[in-house]
């Protein structure tokens, strides 16, 4: 018998945020998979990216996510021109 799986795309954002809920529990953690995942996306999902963490995590992580979007700061003002 034979089991076929099916296999499904998923964007690069998607998959940050994903990750990002996994890891959510340790600030370390949170942290590094954010800073690895703004090296995954484009400059507008790097924008998305940051919108989506603050509605979500920033009541947790507020001050990592300023801290590490704002090395980024430069590509989202490029990015809306």
């Amino acid at each position: 018998m034979e089991v076929k799986i099916k296999k499904t795309k998923i964007s690069r954002l998607n998959y940050v945020k994903l990750i990002l809920k996994k890891v959510s529990f340790s600030p370390f953690l949170f942290k590094k998979e954010l800073q690895k995942g703004i090296e995954y996306c484009s400059d507008a999902q790097i924008a998305l990216l940051k919108r989506w963490c603050l509605k979500h995590f920033a009541s947790i992580y507020a001050q990592i996510i300023i801290q590490v979007f704002r090395g980024f700061e430069p590509q989202l003002i490029k990015s809306s021109n």
